[in-house]
Parts: C-alpha cells; sequence; structure tokens
C-alpha cells in the first residue's frame, strides 16, 4: 500500500484514531492519580491506620525540623558568655644529650598542671656517626591552667617557635542547646501519644518512633558535652628536638670509597689512552708519509 493510500485511510477513520488518543491520555492519567493515591493510603496503612486529622496533625508537628546554621550572622552578639577554644604550638631545641632531661621537664609540667596526655611520639634520626631525638606530644589542659603550662613548655628549651590560636564556638554551643530543647519536647510528645493510644498497630509505630527520638536526644547531648570539653580544656601540641652537633656530619673516608675512587681514575685514564690511539696511528702515518716523500 502506498503512502497516499495509507493517508487516506487514516483520514476515513480519523474518529477512531482519536478515540484512541483519548483512550492512552486516559490511562496515563489516571495511572498516575492511583498511584499517588495508593502511594498516600499506603503512607497512612504504616501508621496503623493514624488517618485522622487530629493524629496527622500531631505527627506533622513532631517531625524533626532543621538544625540552626553556625555560620553566617548567627553568631548570636547577645550572648554574653561567649564559649572560646584555645590551642598552641610550641617548638624547642635543647643541646646535644640532654633531650633525656628534656622529656622530663615536659611531663612534669604536664602532670604538675593536671593536663591529660593524648599522643606522644619520639624517634630517632642519624647524622653521621650519632643519632639524634626528637619529641612530639599532644596534650590537653584544664583552661585554668593553660598559661601555667605555656610557661613551663617554654622553659624546657630554646623556642624556636610558638604560635597561639582561638575559636569562638559560641554560636554552636547556643544552636546545639536550642535544638536539644526541641527534640526533647518531640520526645515528651512522642510518649505522650503512645500512651493515649489505643490501638496496636499505632502503639507499634510510637514505640519504634520513641526509640529514634531517643537516640537523637542522646546524640545531641553527647554533640553539646563535646562543645563543653572543648571549652574547658585547651590543647598545646609541643615539639622537642635535640640540637645536632656542628661536626656531626663531618665522618672520615671510608676505604671501600677511596679504592672505588682509584678505580674510577684508572678507568678515566684508560678510556682516555684508547680513545687517543686511533689518532696517534694516523698521525704516525702521517708522519711516515711525510718522511717518504722528504727523502726524494
Amino acid at each position: 500500500m502506498s503512502l497516499g493510500k495509507q493517508l487516506q485511510v487514516v483520514k476515513d477513520n480519523w474518529l477512531l484514531v482519536a478515540a484512541l488518543v483519548v483512550l492512552v491520555l486516559f490511562l496515563n492519567l489516571g495511572g498516575i492519580s492511583s498511584f499517588s493515591s495508593s502511594l498516600g493510603a499506603a503512607q497512612r496503612e504504616s501508621f496503623g491506620g493514624m488517618g485522622s486529622p487530629a493524629m496527622d496533625a500531631s505527627f506533622s508537628r513532631s517531625m524533626p525540623s532543621p538544625m540552626p546554621s553556625y555560620g553566617g550572622e548567627s553568631f548570636y552578639p547577645k550572648v554574653e558568655e561567649r564559649k572560646i577554644t584555645k590551642s598552641a604550638n610550641l617548638r624547642s631545641e635543647v643541646e646535644e644529650g640532654l633531650f633525656g632531661s628534656a622529656e622530663q621537664k615536659v611531663k612534669s609540667a604536664i602532670s604538675d598542671t593536671k593536663s591529660i596526655l593524648l599522643n606522644e611520639n619520639v624517634y630517632a634520626s642519624d647524622s653521621g656517626w650519632k643519632q639524634y631525638r626528637t619529641g612530639s606530644y599532644q596534650v590537653k589542659v584544664p583552661i585554668d591552667n593553660y598559661e601555667s603550662l605555656i610557661a613551663a613548655l617554654k622553659s624546657v628549651g630554646e623556642v624556636k617557635s610558638f604560635s597561639e590560636s582561638q575559636d569562638d564556638i559560641t554560636a554552636q554551643f547556643e544552636s546545639t542547646e536550642l535544638t536539644l530543647a526541641a527534640e526533647r519536647s518531640r520526645l515528651e510528645r512522642y510518649q505522650a501519644m503512645y500512651k493515649d493510644a489505643v490501638k496496636t498497630e499505632d502503639k507499634i509505630t510510637l514505640s519504634d518512633r520513641i526509640f529514634e527520638q531517643e537516640r537523637t536526644v542522646k546524640y545531641l547531648e553527647e554533640s553539646l558535652k563535646n562543645v563543653g570539653e572543648r571549652v574547658s580544656y585547651s590543647t598545646v601540641y609541643v615539639e622537642v628536638v635535640e640540637k645536632q652537633s656542628r661536626y656531626a656530619s663531618i665522618v672520615f673516608v671510608k676505604f671501600s670509597e677511596l679504592v672505588r675512587n682509584l678505580v674510577d681514575n684508572v678507568n678515566s685514564v684508560l678510556s682516555l689512552l684508547f680513545s687517543l690511539l686511533p689518532w696517534a696511528v694516523v698521525a704516525l702515518i702521517g708522519f711516515g708519509v711525510w718522511r717518504f716523500v722528504k727523502r726524494k
């Protein structure tokens, strides 16, 4: 059948084609609507039939809200008691052979200020014929003893570098505190709804929500505690380096190196001689030819 005949058949049956198009559109739109309705029904059934307006409103009010932002302009300027964290980096150098006593001074300073030694790393490095030690320490010190610890550590050796930094985390503390209060209130509402629930399905659903909410509250409590500890304790990083002698890198040449240098030099001379040998032969032949010509 030619294309023209096919078009004529379509024109003759345009009513049937239009009916098919309408049917397809109806099925597609109906499928989407039925899917949305089924999804909504499934969600209501998943909560044990709690589809009443009052119950839905209660759960809507109980849904978690996003945590406030710490950045931007939310720095809580009206809070007078600011939450400030402090940290310091100190690098000292001690004379050769005094690293052991310097290490004891560092640990005594930590003990005297009731600080906590979180990390300690002491290693030795070779320099010529001798080893020199370096110690790295990470310390948590109560904020009230911070200045005392810094003063004691500076007296251990010659200070090569020292830096301090402060960070205002008031916004983080206040935001976490507000969020914790909201989540505790939400947990109380869940518990009240659990007491009023009659259906077993409702109790199971609410029990799961209470469990998750208790975890959220516990997490926020730990976060608030950690923020408080960051304010109560400062972090100090200490590095003690044993000073190297000016003669540390001076060493006698090994006999094996002398022999190696001698062999290398002999090889260089031999290479030079063998590279000049062809030119010497050519020069000798040229000289012989010159003598022969001169005699004639």
